[in-house]
């Protein structure tokens, strides 16, 4: 099983699904992995959207919101939980918005932070106020709501039941209730309602155990919980340990495969054999002597090595 916070997959000839369970941005869904999640699922006529997630990154959202526009399929975006901060703007690219009743969707301004000499900063305050206007416009053109009022709202940091999104326009249709399967970071946020306590606070995300995803023998469905936090922070760690190991362009394969660490430092170790052995099988001798005559031993990938460092430059023991 690939990982299950961002999947796509193809449900028949011409309908696919799509699920984004994450952060939206570099550590998460990233364009990128998105555009060749939707170019894998190939042309279909239907297409669902799943999204569970409280934001990110906007102008990766951004683009996947303008992704999602051009396709010519018919698209159904389902909140499954929450769709909060850009996750929220990335639904008003779909035909029709679903909702269960028991999930929220969540409208504030873009926010962040800089440092430098005030020229950078002023401009980076410009940059804060073109996306408002783009979140804004996002939503304007999908409810037809006054611009005014949906800057209040946006000003105000307004959280939206399925009821109250279907009444002003963001959402299409309610559906029935479902379990919510993640976590979120609310913290961030200053007005969470009281009612989306519980999904924030006692839902975690399940993955099945390495042997379940790789097809090991059949454990009854055994699986091991993981928070998405964990998740997150497993993905970077697999980018910096692929980084580490000039292996960068793998990094992305680990984690749609749904690899964990230990499976990584375990491939980087098959590297590491596969460049020995091939260096032997082209000289006898373990150094090779270079154009000005000196020695240089064959570089090999060395994940333990690799480990070491990461956990050194991350400050870990």
């Amino acid at each position: 099983m690939a990982k299950t916070w961002f999947r796509a997959k193809a449900n028949g000839e011409s309908s696919a699904e799509i699920a984004i369970y994450n952060d939206i941005g570099a550590w998460g869904v990233s364009a990128q992995s998105f555009y060749d999640a939707l170019k894998g699922v190939g042309p279909v006529d239907n297409l669902d959207i799943l999204i569970s997630s409280d934001g990110g990154d906007v102008t990766t959202g951004f683009a996947i919101y303008d992704m999602l526009a051009r396709h010519s399929a018919y698209k159904v975006a389902r909140v499954q939980g929450l769709a909060a901060s850009m996750a929220s703007v990335i639904p008003m690219a779909a035909d029709e918005i679903v909702m269960p009743s028991n999930s929220f969707m969540m409208i504030h301004n873009p926010w962040g932070g800089v440092v430098g000499e005030s020229e950078q900063i002023k401009s980076f305050a410009e940059v804060l106020d073109m996306m408002r206007d783009n979140i804004r416009g996002a939503y304007q053109q999908r409810t037809g709501l006054d611009t005014a009022k949906i800057a209040k709202m946006m000003d105000a940091e307004t959280w939206l039941t399925a009821d109250e999104a279907v009444k002003l326009g963001f959402a299409d249709r309610v559906d029935n209730p479902m379990e919510v399967a993640a976590r979120f970071d609310v913290a961030k946020f200053t007005k969470v309602p009281k009612s989306f306590g519980a999904h924030s606070k006692e839902k975690t995300m399940t993955t099945k155990t390495n042997d379940a995803a790789n097809g090991g023998g059949d454990n009854g469905g055994d699986s091991a919980t993981k928070t998405r936090e964990e998740i997150v922070a497993e993905a970077k760690e697999i980018r910096s340990l692929c980084k580490l190991a000039g292996k960068a362009e793998l990094a992305d394969k680990f984690i749609e495969d749904g690899k964990t660490v230990s499976d990584v430092i375990g491939e980087l170790a098959k590297l590491r054999d596969a460049d020995t052995a091939k260096g032997e099988s082209e000289s006898t001798n373990a150094h090779h002597t270079t154009t000005n005559g000196r020695q240089s031993q064959a570089k090999t990938v060395d994940p333990v090595d690799i480990f070491d460092r990461f956990n050194k430059a991350s400050g870990k023991r």
